[in-house]
């Protein structure tokens, strides 16, 4: 009985090895995947996220008055943002209580919850796509 469990066991384990070995082939192989990543970091986008999220992480006033202040300590390092006000109304209320903030050049669009722990949603709008929204907006 012992050997029994011992051999389910270890084929349960392979089975588990194969299955994350065979996924992370896949994501390693998908070249739309690697292709968008490309757009991202290839910006200062990356910089301007961890900018933001300090300024989130250090910010301790009123919650309301949260994105006025990421819009002027940003204006403050040389980047510009503008506030688009809340994002478009969905039946997913997981954006309620949100601010839009993009960047004046129109590549950057950031989300921010206004509520104690602050949460930082952003996206790369590229040229290509002429998109106004990330797509996380619009696919929730």
């Amino acid at each position: 009985m012992i050997a029994l469990y011992l051999a389910f066991g270890i084929a349960m384990i392979s089975g588990i090895s194969a299955m994350m070995k065979i996924g992370n082939n896949i994501n390693n192989m998908m070249f739309l995947s690697t292709f968008k990543r490309d757009y991202y970091f290839k910006t200062q986008l990356p910089k301007y996220d961890k900018m933001i999220l300090s300024i989130l992480e250090n910010y301790s006033n009123s919650d309301s008055k949260v994105c006025e202040h990421v819009i002027e300590k940003m204006g403050n390092n040389g980047v510009m943002y503008r506030d688009e006000g809340p994002p478009p109304p969905s039946e997913n209320l997981f954006f309620s209580n949100t601010c839009v903030l993009t960047s004046i050049n129109n590549d950057h669009r950031v989300l921010i919850k206004k509520e104690y722990p602050y949460k930082m949603f952003s996206c790369y709008l590229n040229d290509e796509v002429q998109a106004s929204f990330c797509p996380f907006e619009e696919n929730i």
